[in-house]
């Protein structure tokens, strides 16, 4: 009878045992993923689409933020980060005259940050609330586009989010691009255009693949020397009435010469012979 009542006991103390583990389990579980939620708070967005402000090239964005309790001071940092998932794109594209709107999914963005002073102090009464409605705008100017974002909103200080992420949707016509083929199109060459300048394109070969030679030195021409005497009627005078008598040394004189000297020579022993007899 004891051993009964022992093991009924025992049974008894363990199913205390593992309901106790499985609340402390539960509450665990509950600190964990519930009081963060808590303390995050909470945000509502007036509008996830948003119209491009085409003068401005801005969209203006308006939303409430309800913190879990009111902060300390009146003016609280915020961090809003946009990243980019998609992107309307205008194409022209082959065979279409007007652009073709087009959703481009994006991937691995950098995420465009606007550091904003959020109010929470009622201007009314002065009071310090725990919520407070707040707009901004974002610009081309800083790299926004039409198209899709993620956005996330986390305190400047602590860097804890605040709410969670939303989905919002700027509208408006971003940059045309150009996605159409590259055609080459062109008149044909006639046929003795395209032989000249075969002809004209290896003669220019030939020229570069000669070696280089020495140009030879031009002579002058005639009409560089200047017109000849004959052209500008004065004949160049003869030999006789050249200075000097016309003298002029050449073989001929020298042969005329020794048969001078020959015939003195023998006229001189004719008179020597004809002395002596």
């Amino acid at each position: 009878m004891y051993a009964t009542l022992t093991k009924l006991n025992d049974s008894g103390y363990c199913r205390i045992w593992t309901r106790l583990s499985l609340i402390a389990l539960l509450s665990v579980f509950g600190a964990l993923f519930v009081s963060p939620a808590a303390a995050a708070g909470r945000v509502i967005w007036k509008k996830t689409t948003i119209e491009e402000h085409t003068k401005k090239e801005a969209w203006y964005l308006e939303l409430e933020v309800h913190l879990p309790r009111a902060p300390d001071v009146g003016q609280k940092g915020m961090k809003f980060e946009f990243t980019q998932i998609s992107e309307f794109e205008r194409s022209l594209v082959d065979g279409k005259e007007e652009p073709q709107l087009m959703t481009t999914p994006l991937s691995n963005q950098q995420a465009l940050i606007e550091s904003q002073l959020v109010g929470f102090m009622d201007p009314g009464s002065g009071v310090i609330q725990n919520r407070t409605h707040f707009s901004f705008k974002v610009t081309r100017a800083h790299g926004y586009r039409a198209g899709q974002y993620k956005v996330k909103i986390k305190d400047s200080d602590s860097g804890s989010a605040i709410g969670v992420e939303t989905t919002l949707t700027f509208k408006g016509e971003n940059p045309v691009v150009d996605r159409r083929s590259i055609v080459f199109t062109g008149t044909p060459k006639k046929k003795d255009e395209a032989t000249s300048d075969s002809s004209s394109s290896g003669k220019t070969i030939t020229d570069l693949n000669a070696p280089d030679e020495p140009e030879p030195a031009s002579s002058p021409s005639r009409s560089e020397e200047g017109p000849a005497p004959e052209a500008q009627g004065e004949a160049p005078p003869s030999v006789d009435e050249r200075p000097g008598g016309g003298c002029h040394y050449g073989a001929h004189d020298q042969g005329s010469w020794a048969w001078a000297m020959l015939v003195g020579l023998l006229g001189l022993v004719l008179v020597v012979r004809k002395r002596a007899d």
